[in-house]
């Protein structure tokens, strides 16, 4: 009498352990990535603020040059007209525009 042992095949898969490990791999790696993200956007955001501060003061030279005054307020030049297609916003939410109307010029102000 031959007593053949058949290994059950049946077992495919993960062992709860293994799956534990994914888990905590998976929870390490987020929790390195998403501050880490969060922080690149909010700068990105800020660049973008003061790209659009140069571009506002460009536009508020312009307006200079062309009737020997800068505009009394932000808000004169920064809608649509023929220098913009529409209204520049900031984009941090900590951020707000600054204009001085006889230098012409935007800054950024930071509003913590």
């Amino acid at each position: 009498m031959n007593l053949v042992l058949k290994k059950n095949d049946s077992n495919k898969g993960y062992t709860l352990i293994e799956v534990i490990i994914v888990i905590v791999i998976l929870g390490i790696i987020s929790t390195i990535a998403i501050p880490r993200y969060l922080s690149f956007t909010m700068t990105a955001k800020n660049q973008t603020d003061i790209s659009n501060a140069k571009i506002l003061t460009g536009i508020a030279h312009v307006i200079e040059s062309k009737t020997e005054a800068f505009p009394s307020t932000l808000d004169e030049f920064n809608t649509s007209n023929e220098y913009l297609k529409g209204e520049i916003v900031v984009q941090h939410p900590d951020n707000s525009f600054n204009y001085n109307s006889s230098t012409g010029i935007v800054t950024v102000v930071q509003t913590e």
